[in-house]
């Protein structure tokens, strides 16, 4: 994994490409928020599409063909000062509370993706998700262009 370094945190470089998509469906998916508001049909399509995001903001900064949906899995794969500093963001940001358990709640959203884009094929009576963590979890991502704005770092499929 090439790495640079800015302000200590360790920045792994990214798939262009697979990060504007991320930022594409991150989008689509506060649009739906937004509509969800007014009418709650929306909600799959919000979940779904912030889920999404976050997969390809963190499959954007892994080996090119990392597969897979759980986003506490390919979250343990970015470098531990980067993790500390999207925690970080989190709670500046006041989506996280400084003594909440992290792992414990991204444990819980990592499937959401999957989970909930086939809500139909099982019975989704009682299906719950902590959509605050995940839309956080989201916007902590995507503000990591702040980093990419001040490294040189990327991969070759600009």
């Amino acid at each position: 994994m090439d790495l640079e370094k800015y302000n200590g945190i360790e920045i792994p470089a990214r798939n262009k490409m697979i990060w504007e998509e991320a930022i594409l469906f991150y989008q689509l998916g506060q649009d739906a928020q937004k509509k969800m508001e007014e009418d709650k049909k929306y909600i799959v399509p919000a979940i779904v599409n912030v889920a999404f995001s976050c997969e390809l903001f963190l499959k954007s900064m892994l080996k090119d063909g990392t597969k897979g949906h759980l986003l506490s899995e390919l979250f343990k794969e970015i470098p531990d000062s980067l993790r500390e500093f999207i925690k970080d963001r989190m709670i500046a940001n006041g989506g996280l509370k400084p003594e909440a358990v992290f792992d414990k709640r991204l444990e819980n959203i990592s499937n959401a993706f999957a989970e909930w884009r086939y809500f139909y094929e099982d019975s989704h009576d009682g299906m719950t998700l902590d959509y605050e963590f995940l839309n956080f979890f989201a916007l902590a991502m995507k503000n990591l262009d702040v980093l990419y704005n001040n490294t040189e770092v990327s991969k070759t499929n600009e």
